[in-house]
């Protein structure tokens, strides 16, 4: 029986659905119960969805149904592949949090590989609404790796956006909304069009 409060989630292009089912096949190995949302980016083919179809924990979700024609046309105008990835992550917590019953999920990049049960991560933020990484918990006093590391953390982020965990709650909500706002308008990842105000 598929777990009904537990999921897992990913946001891809088309054009890394290979990756996006290998890091399924890792998953479900060890956590074959789970539920895992599948958002994708741009069209897929007829043929791989159909194929998706034939994963019964994959839930497929088109990233474009998430907006009205214009709202999606205006931010893949405004924004490239890589950087609509970024955009419209927290639009997908938002979907998991508004449109279905899970009680826990993490968003995993699927270029990481997860290797055994998820139940400790779960377990590990029962009682948080918020499951963060950071990149880096021990800090250095070496000028060389606080100037390579710990600096382009402040530029980057102190926390790792391939794993983000939300448990459901009125804090993981509002979080969320901030997220969205936040992702939405500000994931432009070229400074120049930024500093041009090219859109």
């Amino acid at each position: 029986m598929i777990n009904d409060k537990k999921a897992i989630s990913s946001l891809i292009t088309n054009n890394f659905l290979g990756e996006a089912l290998n890091c399924h096949f890792y998953i479900n190995k060890k956590n074959p119960k789970i539920k895992h949302y599948l958002f994708t980016i741009g069209k897929l083919k007829i043929e791989n969805i159909k194929y998706l179809k034939s994963y019964k924990n994959i839930i497929h979700i088109p990233t474009e149904s998430l907006f009205t024609k214009n709202e999606y046309e205006d931010l893949v105008r405004r924004y490239t592949p890589l950087e609509l990835s970024c955009a419209l992550r927290a639009t997908c917590h938002r979907y998991i949090f508004e449109k279905t019953s899970i009680q826990q999920w993490l968003m995993i990049d699927t270029d990481i590989v997860i290797m055994g049960s998820l139940d400790e991560i779960f377990n590990e933020f029962m009682n948080y609404q918020i499951f963060l990484i950071s990149h880096n918990s021990n800090p250095s006093n070496e000028i060389d790796i606080i100037r390579n590391g710990e600096l382009n953390f402040l530029k980057y982020g102190l926390y790792n956006g391939g794993v983000l965990g939300f448990k459901r709650g009125e804090s993981s909500h509002k979080a969320i909304l901030w997220l969205e706002n936040r992702l939405l308008n500000f994931s432009e990842n070229s400074g120049r069009r930024l500093l041009d105000n090219i859109k």
